[in-house]
Order: C-alpha cells, then sequence, then structure tokens
C-alpha cells in the first residue's frame, strides 16, 4: 500500500475542487421553468458542495407558499437537505397540498429527518395534518 504524501500538486487539485463549488441562484430558480428548471436543479439538490447563503435559505422558507409545486417540490428537498432542522416545521403543512408531488415530497423529507430535527411541535403537527 502507497503512503499517502501531500503535494504542491494536492494543493492544487483543492484549489480546483474549491473552483468548481456552485453558488445557487435563487432569482434564476425563480425564473425557470419546465425541463430547464429540472436541469438546473437536479445536480444541485444533490450536491453538497453547492454555497447557499441563509438568506437564500430564509427567502426559500417565507416564499414557499407562493411557489407553483414544481417550484416548491424542489425548495423543499433543496433547503430540507441544506438545513433540516429548520425546514422541518414546516414540512408538515404540504402534508394536505394539493398537488401530489408536494405531499409525496414532504412525507418523505419528514421520513429521512434526523431525530434531532422532529420536536414535539413538528411531531405534532404530522399528527394534525
Amino acid at each position: 500500500m502507497e503512503k499517502f504524501t501531500y503535494t504542491a500538486s494536492t494543493t492544487k487539485r483543492r484549489k480546483l475542487q474549491m473552483a468548481k463549488l456552485k453558488t445557487f441562484d435563487y432569482e434564476r430558480f425563480l425564473k425557470l421553468s419546465g425541463t430547464e428548471l429540472i436541469e438546473y436543479m437536479e445536480p444541485l439538490v444533490y450536491d453538497s458542495n453547492v454555497v447557499v447563503s441563509a438568506d437564500v435559505i430564509e427567502r426559500l422558507l417565507d416564499e414557499s407558499d407562493s411557489l407553483d409545486a414544481y417550484h416548491l417540490v424542489y425548495a423543499l428537498e433543496f433547503g430540507t437537505r441544506r438545513n433540516p432542522k429548520t425546514f422541518a416545521w414546516i414540512l408538515p403543512q404540504y402534508l394536505m397540498h394539493q398537488e401530489q408531488s408536494v405531499r409525496l415530497t414532504a412525507e418523505a423529507l419528514l421520513r429521512r429527518l434526523p431525530e434531532s430535527c422532529v420536536t414535539p411541535g413538528v411531531a405534532n403537527s404530522v399528527q394534525q395534518a
């Protein structure tokens, strides 16, 4: 087994990796629809290296009620993966949403929440939904 040696090329690789970090663009997210929205969001949802500011997380929360079903599903998925504790409390309200895709997303996200995020308030909201 070869011993790992930290070299200048390792540093260069890390800098290149950092340069590849993506930033979530909320305005672009809102403007896109259909396949363009899917093409933009799918890689971002599952990429833990995507940079998201606290302001964007707050906007996703604040404006979630005004989003169409497509944007809402992505907002819930994206936000919950980045900040599960913050999004946990809004997920139960979407268990009764008119769109099945939103209901199923909320249910799946609630099931995946870490136990530490399932407060008594969240649990009560789920039971009432």
